[in-house]
């Protein structure tokens, strides 16, 4: 048997992933899956089907497959998007699963489990606004460098790399957005930022005003030696 090619599968639970992921039982006023190529959806709900809340959650089993990683995640994306699931007091896993797909630590193959509560934590919900939705078709280069620090000084380097974001680094040539999150057991800040090219960025870093925080940060934290950068691009609808 030779391999071919990355398949991924999702669950729709109808579970608030913001209340702990509990179970919220209901009847479907709607219910469409997603279809197209290569995009499997095994299931047994349809409008009217009532959840039941003594049994599992589960609403359906969605599997896509693709040549390569990349464009298995944006085969699954545009599936996910698509799912059309309503009913009242009804709530399911479809955004939260989003958003682990495109959280560059999945997109770029260095998650770990710890991603859940990274996306679900107050201080991440809080700074997505800082990361917008990336069109179809465009190009950008997404870095992603981590810090090491004290649990008390945590807060602080927050605070330092958030205003070095908004006061510097978004006023200069080629910035598109950046994200902070910080670990749970305040010990790490991961910093994604977006630019259109490595060297806006590298300029950016140069930059006079920025060199303050540079050394804010030197004082309190240490910086991963490791940069991650990838071009992030996303596969249009097949509709």
């Amino acid at each position: 048997m030779d391999p071919r090619g990355v398949a991924i599968e999702c669950r729709i639970n109808a579970e608030d992933p913001d209340r702990d992921f509990s179970p919220t039982p209901g009847i479907l006023a709607e219910f469409q899956p997603p279809s197209g190529p290569f995009v499997r959806v095994d299931t047994y709900a349809r409008p009217d089907t009532r959840i039941s809340p003594h049994y599992d959650s589960l609403l359906a089993k969605t599997v896509v497959w693709a040549p390569d990683r990349k464009r298995a995640v944006a085969r699954m994306c545009r599936a996910l998007r698509e799912f059309q699931v309503a009913g009242p007091g009804v709530r399911t896993t479809l955004n939260f699963l989003q958003e682990v797909l495109v959280h560059p630590l999945f997109y770029h193959n260095l998650h770990t489990t710890g991603i859940v509560d990274q996306i679900l934590s107050g201080d991440n919900r809080s700074e997505t606004r800082y990361m917008p939705h990336i069109d179809v078709g465009d190009k950008v280069l997404t870095l992603i460098n981590t810090f090491t620090v004290e649990p008390e000084n945590q807060e602080r380097l927050m605070e330092i790399l958030d205003d070095a974001t908004k006061n510097v680094m978004s006023r200069l040539p080629g910035f598109v957005s950046a994200s902070l999150h910080m670990s749970l057991d305040k010990t790490r800040i991961a910093n994604y930022a977006q630019w259109r090219s490595e060297e806006d960025f590298l300029a950016a870093i140069r930059h006079p005003d920025f060199q303050p925080h540079y050394e804010a940060c030197e004082q309190i934290a240490v910086a991963d030696p490791r940069l991650y950068w990838v071009y992030a691009t996303e596969e249009a609808s097949s509709r």
